[in-house]
């Protein structure tokens, strides 16, 4: 992680937010039960609910409605819009720019489009992205980021190593050049290489032919790969270190914004459980501040999708109000971890 005494200096702000969900909304012990999670395990998580998309219903469609959303939320038309940046991690088609698909159905015909992979840490990386771009080129005004995820065709059941439930759905948001509402202030940022093959879809992509027998075994599905660490306490040795590594994150993202973390009124995290966001708080000195933890009940983990889906509740919900100092924390396979500042 590169120190350095300042953060981008382009003025940018998000003036949009919208999420969707498809309307089938399951419960989701009875989607999990059968994977063998102990039901005190899965309580632990948090996850009520989840939404599953409909037949014909893709990742793309889902991130263009969230898109429509966002444009509406923030005034604009799609002719407005500079750039497309689409991070969803299981995209309608593989080898494929899903933000082309995007760019083509709201009709942006001026903008520019591309593919950021970053796992669930996507759209926090994407935030950094757009601002550089803003900085290098001056006819950047308007960036808009958009993910979604529809997990059945990689996932037989809607959940990963007893610690993680997806639900389908999506979100997008609009960061443009001088607006100061959620107005982001800085970035930080760390990838640790050696963990690259924890999570994919181990066979399908270029090292194998699909043929029959891949799918016979499931090789074409996401899952836990080759973790690292498996030992219990390899594992909680690795917990402890993201632990330290993440408050040095904060702590530089405060630093480059000339802000302390005891200022940060609310953090925004991956549905990913609410027993580990809410240790991870204690963990990191951020003890008792508002957050996003419990939102896992409703969606489960909506993948790239949280972060802006999590924004956009938590400002409908009003638990959030102007003059915040808010924080976005997320994680994504690889590992990638990112810590954004922003001032509502």
């Amino acid at each position: 992680m590169k120190s350095t005494d300042t953060d981008c200096q382009v003025i940018a702000g998000i003036v949009g937010v919208g999420s969707y969900l498809p309307d089938n909304r399951a419960d989701a012990w009875e989607m999990v039960r059968e994977s063998g999670i102990p039901r005190e395990k899965f309580d632990k998580i948090g996850a009520k609910f989840l939404h599953l998309a409909a037949p014909g219903e893709t990742p793309s469609s889902m991130a263009v409605k969230a898109s429509r959303k966002a444009l509406d939320d923030a005034g604009l038309s799609p002719a407005d819009i500079d750039v497309i940046l689409y991070c969803g991690s299981l995209k309608d088609h593989t080898r494929w720019m899903a933000s082309a698909k995007v760019q083509a159905d709201l009709g942006s015909e001026t903008s520019y489009a591309f593919d950021i992979y970053q796992g669930c840490n996507g759209q926090n990386m994407a935030l950094n992205v757009a601002r550089s771009l803003m900085a290098t080129d001056p006819d950047v005004k308007n960036v808009l980021i958009c993910a979604a995820e529809r997990w059945d065709t990689t996932l037989e059941r809607p959940i990963l190593g007893h610690a993680f439930i997806f639900g389908d759905g999506g979100s997008a948001a609009v960061l443009q050049r001088g607006a100061e509402q959620f107005q982001v202030l800085s970035f930080a940022c760390r990838t640790w290489g050696e963990h690259h093959e924890t999570f994919c879809c181990p066979e399908l992509g270029a090292v194998h032919k699909l043929t029959p027998e891949v799918l016979e075994r499931g090789g074409h599905l996401f899952q836990m790969y080759r973790p690292r660490y498996t030992e219990r306490e390899e594992v909680r040795d690795f917990g402890a270190r993201i632990n330290k590594v993440a408050r040095e994150m904060f702590e530089l993202a405060c630093h480059r914004a000339g802000e302390v973390m005891e200022a940060i009124d609310f953090v925004v995290m991956i549905n990913a459980s609410r027993r580990h966001n809410l240790l991870f708080l204690d963990s990191v000195g951020l003890q008792g501040k508002a957050s996003s933890a419990g939102y896992v009940a409703e969606t489960a983990h909506l993948g790239t999708g949280d972060v802006f889906y999590n924004l956009d509740r938590a400002r409908q919900e009003k638990r959030i109000k102007s003059g915040d100092l808010m924080a976005f924390y997320t994680g994504g396979g690889g590992y990638s971890w990112a810590v954004s500042l922003l001032r509502v």
